[in-house]
């Protein structure tokens, strides 16, 4: 195995390198681990792979009452005078 010369964080670059090597079966096993490791993962592969109707809504109400937006759409000021 190859020593990195730098001592900076790994970055994608790195992780795409390793991921190069896998095969179809340790790909599936290593998602089927992110999976089961925390319920976020779930959700975001739910959400990638169209598994679920919007199941990133319990994500949207925070964002969405933090920025002020309406139901209606509209905005509400987010600093009133």
């Amino acid at each position: 195995m190859a020593k990195r010369k730098s001592k900076s964080q790994p970055t994608w670059t790195d992780v795409k390198a390793k991921l190069a090597d896998f095969d179809r079966p340790a790909l599936l096993g290593l998602i089927q681990s992110l999976y089961a490791a925390h319920k976020d993962d779930q959700t975001f592969l739910h959400a990638r792979f169209g598994l679920a109707e919007d199941v990133l809504e319990p994500y949207k109400k925070p964002l969405i009452g933090g920025f002020g937006l309406m139901c209606s759409g509209g905005r509400t000021p987010l600093f009133p005078s």
